[in-house]
């Protein structure tokens, strides 16, 4: 539930795609909503692991390890994961409010969905769901979408995290040039200025 964009800068060093899991509980579920969304910023592949309510992974682990198998094989993708949590989350969404909650909760990971046509399928998913037209969620994605950019802490860390990425790589680079000179010392005789 720490993890930060320290961690994901790390990360991202050893990998593109993340699987999240975390536990199935209040905490945990707002753990991976901001863990995912800072991930989906930080342009990593997301899927996560469903669990049962109430539910630990370590748990699941130590008790039975086949399950816990069984489970990472069929992580869903992040945005099916979303949905499958709003209608645990939401089960009045044929009421007006309960749509704008259900929409709101699923909008908020889509946002950082950076391929056109996966986002189209998923607002046709969204829309089916909730028995409303595409064209009216696609609106209302719109709107949200354009709200939540405009100043939001995922947008910065992402930028932060590009930016210490590019210093890091500036950094070590230099390091190793460095140390290629400290050990081989005949290497710099023709730069030298007398």
């Amino acid at each position: 539930t720490a993890l930060g964009e320290e961690h994901l800068l790390q990360l991202k060093n050893l990998t593109d795609e993340l699987v999240f899991c975390f536990d199935a509980d209040a905490a945990g579920s707002n753990a991976t909503r901001r863990a995912l969304g800072l991930a989906l910023a930080g342009g990593f592949r997301v899927a996560a692991i469903l669990l049962p309510p109430e539910t630990d992974p370590a748990d699941i682990v130590t008790q039975n390890p086949a399950d816990w198998v069984a489970r990472a094989g069929a992580k869903q993708d992040v945005m099916e994961f979303f949905l499958i949590q709003a209608k645990q989350l939401f089960k009045k969404i044929n009421d007006p409010q309960g749509k704008a909650q259900f929409s709101e909760y699923v909008f908020e990971p889509l946002v950082w969905v950076q391929n056109q046509i996966t986002r189209d399928h998923w607002l046709q998913r969204i829309a089916r769901e909730l028995g409303a037209g595409v064209a009216s969620v696609q609106g209302e994605f719109e709107r949200f979408s354009k709200a939540r950019l405009k100043d939001s802490a995922y947008v910065q860390a992402a930028r932060g995290a590009a930016a210490q990425r590019a210093r890091s790589f500036q950094l070590e680079s230099e390091e190793n040039i460095l140390a290629l000179l400290l050990a081989r010392p005949e290497l710099i005789k023709p730069y030298a200025t007398q």
